[in-house]
């Protein structure tokens, strides 16, 4: 089976998602934490401000990051350092313990959990569930003390279990959800490696064929004509049609496996299958297929490369027309162009993740002196050109 690795698509929109929708969470949850700043203001130092501005700069960035480049980086480990620090901070902070009023709570407190959850889902598994632990202690030692309010230590021990199960219940799905993103593209990863193989095996099945019918037919005649003959010219041409015959059955068998050729015919035959099983209802256009051969290596790149373009087709462009056109040009041996009706993208801003066109695609022709050529502005559709010369 083809070594192509296809896996990432499935992760790689729910990480564009997810870092979306958390960013705009955080900046949504931090105008609670902004107001309880203000409130408490007359209790606190000028040093609550720098805290304040601590905490909202990495969340402010994490919104930048996550709508510009799709990703949130480091972002979410500052954000839970700055409050892990502004906790640790706190005494510097307040003016007077004792001017505190009753049930007081640091105006931190509306940060704490969201930071649990950013250091949970994006680091390591040992620092998330030690960040997990660390911060609800951080935070009863803090509400408890005469800087925080000295607060009931049952209702401190409440907020703080609080915060390690909202953190580790909210990390612990997102993280499932990881998983099962991934086992999503090793399944996307195996079903289109199978059709890179049945189309490959398909192509080569066609050529066996091919020349099993010439051979067959070569042989026969020769038989054919063994039987008729009469004359000595008759045998001596015989005799030479017999010897050609042979040649060709051993050098057949001689050739090694990577030098074998497919035929544009064969090729085509076999891209129009895995495409009507990939995309029933996709229009295939054959202009020509003639018997120009093409190395295996070559059609084997070929095959891969338009196989993960239909695939990107069925699943990212949400298109009402698929196309598939395959044919040859008087500049190119081979052309095949996908094209469809859907949404688009910017080429300019392919993610880092969309290995499908970055690797299987445009780096894989590469190495076989093939060229790709993508076509596509948001909401214009996608075309994709494919082409080969000897």
């Amino acid at each position: 089976m083809s070594d192509l690795d296809l896996s990432g698509a499935a992760s790689g929109r729910l990480e564009r998602s997810f870092s979306k929708i958390y960013a705009g969470v955080l900046l949504a949850t931090s105008s609670e934490l902004i107001a309880n700043a203000i409130f408490q203001s007359q209790y606190l130092n000028s040093w609550s401000w720098f805290l304040v501005g601590l905490v909202l700069v990495p969340i402010v960035a994490m919104n930048i990051w996550a709508w510009t480049k799709d990703e949130l980086v480091w972002w979410p480990y500052l954000h839970g350092a700055s409050v892990l620090i502004a906790m640790l901070m706190w005494p510097w902070v307040v003016v007077d313990g004792d001017a505190l009023p009753a049930e007081y709570q640091p105006w931190i407190w509306w940060g704490v959990g969201m930071a649990v959850i950013s250091v949970g889902v994006t680091a390591p598994r040992w620092l998330g569930v030690g960040f997990l632990v660390l911060v609800p202690v951080a935070w009863f030692l803090l509400d408890t003390s005469y800087f925080g309010g000295t607060s009931d230590p049952l209702v401190s021990i409440q907020d703080s279990v609080y915060v390690f199960l909202l953190g580790g219940s909210v990390s612990g799905l997102i993280l499932m959800s990881r998983q099962a993103a991934k086992r999503a593209d090793q399944a996307n990863s195996l079903a289109l490696a199978s059709a890179i193989e049945q189309a490959q095996i398909d192509a080569v099945e066609r050529e066996r064929q091919r020349i099993d019918a010439l051979v067959h037919d070569r042989v026969l005649n020769t038989l054919v004509l063994s039987a008729n003959a009469q004359t000595k010219a008759e045998f001596l041409g015989v005799t030479h049609m017999a010897s050609e015959a042979i040649a060709s059955l051993e050098q057949a068998a001689q050739e090694p496996p990577e030098r074998s050729q497919v035929t544009l015919l064969g090729l085509y035959r076999a891209l129009r299958k895995a495409a009507v099983r990939l995309i029933p209802n996709i229009e295939v256009i054959t202009e020509t297929g003639g018997l120009i051969e093409l190395p295996s290596d070559v059609a084997q790149a070929i095959t891969e490369a338009t196989i993960q373009a239909l695939d990107n087709a069925a699943r990212h462009s949400k298109a009402n027309r698929v196309t598939l056109r395959l044919s040859s040009t008087p500049e190119h041996d081979l052309e095949i162009e996908i094209a469809d009706d859907g949404i688009g993208f910017r080429v300019d801003r392919i993610a880092r993740d969309r290995i499908g066109i970055r690797t299987s695609i445009t780096a894989r022709l590469q190495l076989v002196r093939a060229q790709a050529s993508i076509i596509s502005q948001p909401g214009a559709g996608t075309r994709i050109l494919i082409r080969w010369s000897r």
